[in-house]
């Protein structure tokens, strides 16, 4: 599909794990086509060893909605059980990327060949950080829309670039999406804002750190 500031909102996903019966915080994902499979991919600390269930939704959780007193029109794409074998998950923990197959979905996503950006995005390239922001009805029931933040590429290597906007908690997973002819294409996914020293948490740098999803995307054809 031809990515646009418009239809960018239909690709993206929020991953929700599960542990001990306990929702824990979402993450964004994007859809991926990846030959004849589409994967949710995300950040790999979407999940670690205490959860027992992964679930890609098209928004906001119907529990997370209701505790809020709203509605979601949100649908569960594919639910997994971490705890069984052969869950078909696969990732990366260097670049802190993870992707889920969806084996019945036919909805839209981005093409692995055509709208993912291959190689390097450029110094001073501007990025746009997507992610989805929901808005009540008149009825109360949460409808998806898209917002973002956008920057500058100020630094990058092979799997990682750094856009000069900071991020916030929550955001991880958000792809980043850079303008080409034809329309917008994905460089990679948010995945937190990088510290100014180890020894503190509280002081960061007003920096998004993006892990590249080229090569791990790819490969998933492999």
């Amino acid at each position: 599909m031809a990515l646009t500031g418009n239809t960018l909102a239909h690709v993206l996903v929020t991953l929700y794990a599960r542990r001990a019966g306990a929702l824990m915080a979402p993450v964004f994902g994007i859809m991926v086509r990846v030959g004849r499979t589409t994967y949710a991919c995300t950040v790999a600390h979407a999940v670690d060893d205490r959860d027992d269930e992964l679930a890609v939704w098209s928004g906001v959780h119907p529990d997370v909605a209701r505790s809020f007193n709203m509605g979601s029109g949100a649908r569960c794409l594919a639910r997994v059980d971490l705890r069984a074998p052969g869950t078909g998950i696969v990732s990366d923990l260097d670049r802190d990327l993870l992707a889920v197959p969806l084996a019945r979905y036919e909805g839209p996503s981005l093409d692995a060949r055509v709208d993912v950006i291959e190689g390097e995005a450029g110094l001073l390239q501007p990025v746009l950080v997507a992610f989805p922001e929901y808005e009540p009805d008149e009825e109360g029931v949460l409808h998806r829309q898209g917002n973002g933040i956008a920057g500058l590429v100020c630094r990058e290597d092979a799997k990682r670039c750094v856009v000069s906007v900071q991020g916030c908690a929550g955001m991880s997973g958000a792809p980043a999406m850079v303008a080409k002819e034809g329309g917008l294409r994905c460089i990679g996914l948010y995945t937190g804002t990088p510290r100014t020293t180890p020894l503190t948490l509280m002081v960061v740098e007003p920096l998004a750190q993006v892990a590249k999803i080229d090569r791990f995307v790819r490969e998933l054809d492999g």
